[in-house]
Parts: C-alpha cells; structure tokens; sequence
C-alpha cells in the first residue's frame, strides 16, 4: 500500500465544518495520506450504529488501514480514547462501546489508553477531542509511530449493551441494531439461521401483531412497497 488510509466514521452530519477541521488537523501532521469517508451521518451520539458501521466496512480496505470513529457522547469526561490494532486494521475511538462488535469478531492484538500528548493538538477542546487527539494520533499512526508510544496498555475493550440473538429449531429472538438509508431494518442475527429452504418467516416487532413475510434474494422479487426478507 503506497499511502496510508485513514477513514472517518462521525455523527458530525454531512455538511458539518466539523469534518473538514478533522482532516485539516490530520492532513497539516500527514498530507500523504488517503482519508476515506465511511460516514458522517450516524444518529447523534447513536454509538450502536456507530460499531454496526465499523464491523460492516473495515475489512473491506487494505490491511494497516486506520479507523477513527468519534461518536462520543462522552467527551470531555474520563472516559478514556483507546487506539487498537485488531485483524490487521488500527483504530482510534473513544472507548464507549463503539469498537464492541469488531472486537467481539476478531480478538485485539493491541489495545493503548491514548494518554500521551506529545500526539496531540494544542490546545485540546474540551469538546471536540476527534479534532485535537483522535485525528492527530491517526495522522501519527499514518507516519509510522508506534502504537505503544500512544499510551499504557488497556486490557480489555468497552463491550455494547447489546443482548446475543437468541435461536431455537423454530424461531429466533433478535434485535434490531440499525436502520439503512433505505429504510432496512438491520437485526443481529447471523444468515446460518435461515434456513435455505425458507421461503417465508413470521415475524413479530415488540407488541405488533405477527406478519407473514416472504423471504427473497432480491427486492425486485416483490412488489413495491411490500415487506420482504433478506440475507445481507
């Protein structure tokens, strides 16, 4: 890979400044470096659909790739950044849960309490950490700094409050843990649970009555406007 990639995952909203500071602050310590937008348009302060993002996207770029997520309804406090070395990528989040499900994936290598200033932004605001620490100690990763000069190693990882899908031989008890741009209601349940020979499934929402929906490889197979289900 001749030029680092570093992608951007915020809740900053697309037309936001905020994005643009972000990459100024990583470009003005590394400007050779290729900066991917995943997204800037995840639900304020909706850390779930911030790790549904990462674990969906991340291993479709090149290995050492580095991954900063700031969805950080915490910020400012004492919740720690964490920047991680987990299935070949390198990532850069607050650690609230947000790096959760790539975690419970693949196991970490590496994982450091970003604690030493030397890599950040001066002065840091209170604020907007993912401008004055987690964009620089990208930029830092993208130069070849070592993940241990960072800070102290964190052994474990912030997991998400997210209850395992529960499956027996006739149904499955799932959560709903995103909804896309086109309105799809993504669930945590694994495509080994249908079976191949399926061409239906009941499902149920909290409360709701039960629908009978049509299971289908693509949406053209049902009429506009009609629930179908899909594998993603």
């Amino acid at each position: 890979m001749s030029r680092a990639v570093i992608t951007l995952t915020t809740d900053f909203g697309a037309s936001s400044s905020y994005v643009a500071q972000m990459k100024g602050a990583i470009l003005t310590l590394q400007g050779d470096v290729e900066l991917v937008d995943l997204t800037h348009a995840i639900p304020p302060q909706q850390i779930l659909a911030a790790a549904v993002t990462l674990v969906d996207s991340y291993h479709y770029f090149p290995a050492a790739s580095i991954h900063v997520a700031v969805v950080d309804p915490g910020v400012g406090t004492d919740r720690a950044i964490v920047a991680a070395e987990i299935d070949g990528h390198f990532f850069v989040a607050p650690d609230n849960g947000v790096l959760g499900l790539v975690a419970a994936r693949v196991e970490p290598a590496r994982v450091v309490r970003v604690e030493n200033a030397e890599f950040w932004n001066q002065p840091v605001s209170p604020t907007f950490h993912g401008r004055d620490i987690m964009g620089p100690v990208a930029a830092h990763l993208a130069r070849g700094v070592a993940l241990e000069r960072l800070g102290s190693p964190s052994p474990v990882l912030q997991t998400l409050d997210l209850p395992p899908a529960v499956v027996d031989s006739t149904s499955a008890l799932a959560a709903v843990i995103a909804v896309d741009s086109f309105g799809n209601l993504v669930t945590n349940l694994g495509p080994e649970v249908l079976p191949m020979t399926a061409t239906q499934v009941t499902i149920q929402l909290d409360d709701q009555p039960p629908v009978v929906v049509p299971v289908a490889a693509t949406y053209a197979e049902r009429r506009p406007g009609s629930p179908v289900v899909l594998i993603g």
